[in-house]
């Protein structure tokens, strides 16, 4: 991870990486077994090389199990337990009942980490236009559009810290 970012930054010249986990998720289904504590450790690994990390959270409205639906338990802890260094958590700003109740299970990081909330306007146009099948655990854009516009508004916020 360290080389990575480091290899990104000076011999490649980026301004911003994007890591990801995937694809191909392994869990055990305990609260420390999935391999998503990487992206905590991806947040540790940002701030420590002089980075601003910004986190993405998991965010489904179609998942049918409880510790997925809205911010996934895996995001609160990863973000919440393993990222020891401060981030920016991007809560994308969604419509309704479903958008409460992902900006309330959100403020679980608030005392560690600093909660951005990013409109997603426009957002759900251009992720339908993206050139390349968009899935998560099977599910398309369509099928779960709080997901992906989770992950577009995070890309909207690191864009914004570009100036």
């Amino acid at each position: 991870m360290h080389t990575g970012l480091l290899a990104a930054r000076h011999v490649l010249g980026a301004d911003v990486a994007v890591v990801t986990q995937g694809p191909g998720n392994l869990g055990t289904g305990t609260r420390w077994g999935f391999s998503g504590v990487a992206c905590g450790e991806a947040v540790n690994a940002a701030a420590a090389l002089g980075g601003r990390p910004v986190a993405s959270l998991r965010v489904s409205e179609a998942d049918t199990r409880e510790r997925h639906r809205g911010v996934s338990h895996h995001s609160l802890t990863a973000y919440g337990r393993v990222a020891l260094a401060r981030a920016d958590v991007v809560v994308p700003v969604l419509d309704g009942e479903f958008g409460a109740l992902v900006a309330g299970q959100a403020q679980f990081l608030a005392e560690r980490h600093h909660l951005v909330g990013v409109p997603t306007g426009g957002l759900l146009a251009a992720l339908a236009a993206c050139p390349v099948p968009l899935s998560t655990m099977g599910r398309g854009l369509d099928e779960d559009r709080a997901y992906f516009l989770a992950a577009a508004a995070a890309g909207r916020h690191a864009a914004a810290l570009l100036g």
